[in-house]
């Protein structure tokens, strides 16, 4: 792999296979997060903060808290297509902002 558009064109694809062949099993975000609801239990996020304390949530609880983070961000006028500007950090709070901007369509900035 020597030239440049070869280059470019690994970038473009994940484990081989380019973005038009690849097959998605979710025609949406939301659809992928529902299925996730069948894992009930299961660890989906594990956060240790900066004093080593350890915190945990189930793929339900997750769910769960980006369904209320959406339900609140579409009370305040947030829809599809609207912009949300944040000041993330490695926190999980910042992964359940951009999940439930994904799940309503809004775009992270």
């Amino acid at each position: 792999m020597n030239t440049l558009t070869e280059k470019i064109q690994k970038a473009h694809t994940a484990h081989d296979i380019s973005p038009e062949n690849h097959n998605y099993p979710f025609a949406s975000f939301a659809a992928a997060l529902r299925s996730f609801s069948l894992l009930g239990d299961k660890p989906f996020l594990i956060y240790y903060d900066e004093f080593n304390n350890r915190s945990e949530y189930s793929y339900i609880k997750f769910i769960q808290l980006v369904r209320q983070t959406a339900g609140l961000l579409i009370s305040r006028g947030v829809k599809r297509g609207t912009r949300i500007d944040t000041a993330a950090h490695n926190h999980p709070d910042s992964i359940i902002h951009y999940f439930t901007a994904w799940m309503i369509g809004a775009c992270v900035v």
